[in-house]
């Protein structure tokens, strides 16, 4: 994964940027001058994450959103069009993401939120031809974009469509899905088509392939399942094709899965999980009580060894096994080369140079 967000990166986060970004309306006129000045805060933060955003220090950041802004002001003018020097300071990366990581940013977003400021626009209104020269830069005017084939129009790409109306830009209404190609539909009732796609069929619905892309219900208990699913706490017994319950302990897993808290055993048996001392398999998932480890050795459930202890596989959470000093000893934490690719929790190893981190915050992710 690289780290670094060299200058070049900043042109493919235009479109993400301006579409999650805060609105533009702000301190700045429009055409305003963007030195290295205007830049300071969003530098400042961007380098308080903790993670190589490939800056030397605050001020080569400053610098460089400076040249960059210089280029859309140069751009917009010689085109005609007006810069947005508020657009662009509001879509830059710690603005948007703060330090979050893209998992908790898209967590703590409405996805009902929509926002969209141009750096650069002109005067053309919604539904008017346009011309658009980067995302982000177009004869539209502010909050509006520019797109379309063979002929572009202007859009409001926070409008929700409606039944019929395209969804290649925009998203759909309440309760309509983005069908093939780029339609708004409502989810499909029982035996209507889905296009091969769950989310095409209303919910407790199906969409089942082989019946000729249509929403069906679920298999039921003891419904054949060879072409559609079995509904929620069934499994498709493979020996005879129809929906059954998952097999209980003692009973036969060679066609169907365990209920949960089982394992299937070598005989092909649903059995509960061994406690310390019972026979285990080294190659069987699950055979052994959580916190117990399968001995590969003695193959019997044990307590796995602690840190300073003998080993000859596998440690406690967090340890790994040390085959040179023949004991448990602690993972690599924060800052130190990985082991095998291995971290202790939470820190992920990258390759180059083989460190143990933190999961990189939105902000040092370069697409």
């Amino acid at each position: 994964m690289t780290k670094g967000m060299a200058r070049s990166g900043f042109a493919k986060l235009v479109l993400l940027l301006l579409l999650l970004a805060p609105a533009c309306a702000g301190d700045d006129a429009p055409g305003e001058a963007g030195g290295p000045a205007d830049f300071e805060e969003e530098c400042a933060g961007l380098l308080s994450c903790g993670c190589d955003v490939g800056f030397a220090d605050a001020s080569a950041c400053a610098e460089a959103f400076a040249d960059e802004w210089a280029w859309i002001a140069e751009f917009t003018a010689e085109a005609g069009l007006v810069a947005d020097l508020s657009c662009f300071k509001s879509t830059r990366p710690y603005t948007t993401f703060g330090c979050e990581t893209p998992d908790e940013y898209d967590a703590g977003r409405d996805p009902a939120a929509c926002t969209y400021c141009q750096h650069g626009y002109g005067t053309r209104a919604l539904g008017e031809a346009c011309t658009g020269h980067v995302d982000g830069i177009s004869e539209c005017a502010q909050g509006l974009r520019c797109v379309g084939e063979p002929e572009p129009t202007c859009i409001d790409p926070c409008a929700r469509a409606g039944v019929g109306e395209s969804c290649e830009f925009t998203g759909c209404a309440d309760g309509l899905v983005c069908d093939h190609p780029f339609i708004c539909v409502a989810p499909g009732k029982e035996g209507e088509p889905c296009a091969g796609l769950e989310d095409r069929c209303e919910d407790g619905l199906v969409c089942v392939p082989e019946d000729g892309r249509r929403c069906r219900a679920p298999a039921g208990l003891g419904d054949p399942c060879a072409s559609i699913p079995c509904g929620e706490g069934l499994d498709c017994d493979s020996g005879t094709g129809l929906c059954a319950e998952p097999a209980a302990a003692g009973e036969s897993c060679a066609f169907l899965e365990c209920a949960a808290g089982l394992y299937c055993a070598l005989g092909q048996v649903c059995e509960p999980p061994g406690g310390a001392g019972s026979p285990c398999e080294p190659d069987l998932v699950g055979n052994c009580r959580d916190g117990l480890l399968c001995d590969v050795t003695v193959k019997r459930c044990e307590i796995p060894p602690a840190l300073g202890e003998p080993c000859t596989d596998d440690c406690a959470a967090d340890l790994r096994c040390d085959h040179e000093l023949g004991i448990c000893v602690a993972l690599p934490g924060e800052g130190e080369p990985c082991h095998d690719l291995m971290c202790s929790d939470e820190l992920v190893c990258f390759s180059d140079p083989g460190i143990c981190a933190p999961p990189l915050a939105a902000v040092c992710v370069a697409p």
